[in-house]
């Protein structure tokens, strides 16, 4: 099993520090969600690019199944994760609700109707 990992990760852009000292695990085969304010200011966006390696943090380590995220060449990360950003995650609630994945799919409790 894939796994993902974030050991005391720091970033910022120019001098506003966003995300401070995160470390997190992530297991292959699961849907996580990254939860913060509507209004923009709380990592969520930056913890996204900090794990497919869009921005690449001046402290601390990311490792994708114990190997250093940075050793990876882009075209191995693409074959090896998939994240969904924030401005998608909206579209792929509403096509669940409006059923546009089949009926078969199970239904996921939505937090807003």
């Amino acid at each position: 099993m894939a796994k993902m990992r974030l050991e005391d990760v720091t970033f910022a852009y120019g001098a506003l520090p966003v995300v401070r000292q995160i470390s997190l695990a992530l297991n292959s085969g699961v849907f996580y969600g990254i939860v913060g304010g509507p209004n923009g200011g709380a990592g969520k966006s930056t913890i996204l690019k900090l794990l497919d390696r869009f921005v690449i943090p001046p402290t601390g380590h990311h490792f994708l199944d114990e190997r250093d995220l940075n050793s990876y060449s882009l075209q191995e990360l693409a074959r090896r994760i998939a994240l969904i950003p924030p401005k998608f995650a909206g579209f792929f609630l509403h096509s669940r609700r409006s059923g546009a994945f089949g009926q078969n799919t199970p239904q996921l409790p939505l937090a807003a109707p």
